[in-house]
Parts: C-alpha cells; structure tokens; sequence
C-alpha cells in the first residue's frame, strides 16, 4: 500500500502546476515546453509587457498561449480523483475503524453492500446472504488494482510526453519543410525576374539605339537645311545686286563669270526696266533653254551667259544672267527626304506581353512537352489519329504485326519519348470521358500478361473507372477526393526527384503525388478505356500546350 501511494506522490509532483501547486486543471503547453494552468499563467500575463513570456524561464513567444494540453489535463483529473479516493478512504479508516453499531473492530467486506463490517455484522440476517470476504483480503486486491492504475497512468503520461514531443519535431520538420519549399518558390521566380529584367533591358536598349539614330538624321537634316538656306540667301543676295545694275557695262563685266542662277521671272523684271535693241534682237536666244555653256548672242564657248566681247558691245544692256528650266531647282529649297522623324510605339510596345510570353518558352522547366503516342505499342483494339496525339478504343482488335513491346492485354500505349532524367510536363484532354488511366510506367513493364497498376509493377497511374471513382494505384488504391471533375491533367514528372505529380491542368491544383525511385527509363502510359457507353467512345487526346 505505501508503495502504491508513493507512486501515487511522484506521480502527483510530476502533473503539479509550477505556479499554483496543484494538480493540472485545463493545462496549456508553452512552446519553451513548460505547462500551466490556462488560469494561472492567465493572471502572470495581466501585468503589462509580460504577456509574451513564460513565468519559468522568461523565453518570449509569439502566441500566449502555444496550445491546450487536454490529455494532460485528463491525466491530472485522474490522479485527483485517485488521491480523493485515498484521502477519503484514510478518513473513513480513522473514523469507522470500529462498527458503530456493535463496537468491533472492522474485519469484513460485504460485496453486496460495498462497505467493512464487523464479525457481528457479517453473522447478522442482514448479511447472511451476502458475500463476505476478509478486510485485508479486499484491500489487497484494492493496492494492487490501484497499482495496476498507477502503471497504466505512467505508460499514459509516456504517451502523451512522446505525443508531445512527436509534435514538437513535426513542428520543426514542418518549419524546415516552408523554409526549403520558400527557396525553391523563390530560385523559380528569380530566374522569371531575371528573364524579364533581360528583356525589360533589352527593350529599352533597343529604343535608345533607336533615338540615336534618328538623332542622327534629324541633325543630318539640320545641317542639310542650314546648307540651303545659306545658299537660298546667298542667291537673294546676287539676285538684288543684279536687280540695281542700270546701263553700266564696267560694272555688268564684274559680274560676266557668276554662275547662271537667276530664273526668267527676274529677266522679264528687267526687261520692262531696261528696254533695249540688244535686249530685243536677244529675246529670241533668252528663251532657248538648255543653251548654258556658250554665249547666248555669238555663241562663242564661255563659262558666263554673255561672252566678255559681247557684254563690251553691249550699249545700255543690263546682264541678267538665265537659269535654264532644268536648273531651276538651284533656286528651289531642296527639303529633306525624312523630314518628319519620330518613333513608332507600335513597333516598340505593340502586344510586349504577348512577345515577351513566347520568348519565355525558351526557359521554362520543365517546357511544355510535345508527347505523342508511340503505334508499336498500341494495344490493337486502339485507334490512333491526328497525328498520333489522339487515341480511343475501336470495336474489333486490328491485325496487326505481333510486337515484342506491343500491349496485347491491356489497353494501353505508351509515349513515343521516355525519360531517364530532368523534369518533365505534359497535358491530356479527357474531357468528359468516363473512364482512362494515364501516368507513366518503366520501360520494362509487362506487355503481353497481365499485371496489377502498382510501383511495385512499375506503373505509376490515375484513373477514372467506370464507376465514377478517381482512384491513384499506389501501393494501395487510394481513393482520390476531388471538388471538380477534371477535364484536363497535367502530369509533371521530376526523374532525379522521384516525383510524378498529376494536375488539375484547368486551375492547377494537385491530385495525387508518388514518390519513388526511379532505377530505369520511364515512358507516358495512356489507357482510354473500354468503349462502354456514348461517352467513353470519345478519345484522349496529348494538349501541347502553346507558349
């Protein structure tokens, strides 16, 4: 007995609140690992700054209260209600060690009755029917059943400290997990930032490049207009003086070597001016086009318009020195050929998403993978089209060339590309289709038997069956609970990784995920079902898709 209620003791300091110093009521684990009363660390933090830390050791958290510890709390009321049992025991012994009625010592129990009596008692008509049995007897059996308590209690605390502990390391486990899957986001979406920062950079660099050049022809065009404007100015300037000569050959001689660059408006101008039989009898040769080159009046070769003897002979003549009709130009300002230059946002800008999107196929992982299906391994009763990218069930089996690598049982065919590393993605449509099995399988699976769609078989798979469950053939058939019917999967392999994740690919949200290893080629594996019913006749069809 004193054994049992020294168990009883140890066991009662180890569920006894630090704070409170009774046992556990409605305890609460700290995630330093201390436990309390919920009420008692309550009235520790009431004080100001002190709701983040625990009363022990002082360590801060985050949350008051990390989480409720109700299986310790179950331990601790058991143990309160055994040490209620014994304190009222021991006081019923120090009170009723002597029956009232007959004043003898108590020596038996009656089973009946569930209390001790005395000899007297016990030999009473009131319990002579009853089963008795001697005090110590009973309270033999009463230490040892408590004892029996006692143990299972502590292999109970065990559990729950394991539990506990358990919980503690799943917690870090789960850390380390968020923290590896954060860099895994992260290396992904640096690699996209990356990218786009490229081709940001390079847009921009292309559009500087742009803006130089066209600088550079608005200067040219500058300094081009500049040019002939100065020599627009200078041809005023000579038209002016030639415009103020009178009948003064001295001073027409200095001018007998300009170029020709006056047009007939200026000559008829003079002419009204100065009218003279010279000017007269020219009139004719004045209107000859072409004639630049030798005198108009003698034609003697010269370089002027009149030759130096003419212009001597020339009584009140004014020289107006003639542009032909084809020189005319020489007093037309000459605009450039791009005068309007600026740049186009259509060709910078225009649908930049859309290029920048295709561009980024080059660096996707995994790309998108153009699957088809592979004939030599098409189960007969198979139909391929479109280019092999389509496959249904017909109704009569094809004669066909017998194959080693042909499916005979099943219908099944395998993908024309298998895989021995890196990572891998490819889309089917099965659209409302009631039945398929899709996944992928070792090179070496079984073609002409028949086999269970396992690991273990080396088949990793999905299917729908015909009974409209979605089931993944792990090691176990797993029974796959979906919020919507899928009518595209996505399949993405991860070789090294020993993953094959399938997709909703409408929304991308997970189905089923194996894990394994993989120890040899793997292929795409397609099964398009029986041709049971409107629906299932209906093909399954590989989606590459467009990027």
């Amino acid at each position: 007995m004193d054994s049992a209620v020294d168990e009883l003791s140890r066991l009662r300091e180890d569920l006894t609140c630090p704070l409170c110093l009774d046992l556990f009521r409605n305890p609460v684990l700290r995630e330093c690992g201390h436990h309390f009363c919920q009420e008692c660390v309550g009235r520790c933090w009431e004080g100001p700054g002190e709701s983040a830390r625990c009363p022990l050791c002082g360590r801060g958290a985050v949350d008051e209260v990390v989480q409720d510890a109700p299986l310790l709390g179950s331990v601790a009321e058991t143990v309160r209600e055994m040490m209620g049992d014994r304190r009222e025991a021991t006081g019923k012994r120090k009170r009723e060690q002597y029956c009232e009625e007959h004043g003898q010592k108590l020596k038996l129990f009656c089973q009946e009755d569930g209390k001790a009596i005395c000899v007297a008692c016990g030999s009473s008509q009131l319990h002579q029917s009853h089963s008795l049995a001697p005090l110590d007897e009973v309270l033999g059996k009463y230490r040892e059943k408590l004892g029996g308590f006692l143990q299972q209690i502590r292999k109970e605390v065990k559990k729950a400290s394991r539990s506990l502990q358990t919980a503690e390391d799943m917690s870090a486990v789960l850390k380390d997990d968020r923290e590896s899957i954060e860099k895994t986001i992260e290396a992904e979406f640096a690699e996209l930032h990356r990218f786009l920062d490229r081709e940001e950079a390079a847009a921009k660099a292309k559009l500087r490049h742009a803006e130089e050049e066209k600088r550079k022809a608005l200067e040219r065009n500058r300094t081009r207009s500049e040019a002939e404007k100065c020599r627009l100015l200078q041809a005023k300037e000579l038209l002016k003086d030639q415009l103020a000569l009178h009948d003064d050959p001295a001073a027409i001689e200095s001018y007998f070597c300009l170029p020709a660059s006056w047009n007939k408006a200026a000559l008829r101008l003079v002419q009204r001016r100065n009218a003279s039989p010279f000017l007269a009898r020219s009139r004719s040769a004045l209107k000859r086009e072409g004639s630049s080159g030798v005198c108009w009046r003698c034609s003697i070769p010269t370089a002027a318009a009149y030759c130096r003897k003419c212009i001597g002979k020339g009584s009140g003549m004014i020289s107006v020195l003639l542009v032909p009709s084809s020189h005319r130009k020489d007093l037309t300002f000459q605009k450039p050929a791009d005068e309007y230059i600026s740049l186009s946002s259509e060709e910078y800008v225009g649908p930049l998403q859309y290029a920048v999107w295709k561009k980024m196929k080059d660096i996707l992982t995994p790309a998108p993978l153009p699957v088809t299906f592979d004939p030599d391994t098409a189960n007969p009763h198979l139909i391929l089209s479109n280019g092999n990218t389509t496959a249904k069930t017909g109704g009569t089996r094809r004669a066909l060339a017998p194959k080693p690598e042909r499916f005979d049982t099943y219908l099944n065919v395998l993908g024309s590309r298998g895989f021995t590393s890196g990572r891998h993605y490819w889309e089917v449509w099965v659209g409302n289709k009631s039945e398929w099995e899709l996944g992928v399988a070792a090179a070496s699976v079984e073609r002409k038997l028949c086999y269970q769609a396992r690991p273990a078989d080396k088949v990793w798979i999905i299917a729908l069956d015909r009974g409209g469950s979605y089931t993944a053939h792990d090691f176990g058939t797993v029974t796959l609970r979906l919020n919507s019917k899928p009518r595209k999967i996505g399949v993405y392999v991860d070789y090294g990784g020993g993953r094959v994740v399938f997709h909703n690919a409408e929304d991308m949200t997970v189905i089923y995920t194996f894990i394994d290893i993989f120890e040899e080629k793997i292929y795409p594996i397609f099964n398009p079902g029986h041709r049971r019913g409107p629906k299932n006749r209906k093909a399954l069809r590989i989606v590459t898709p467009q990027v």
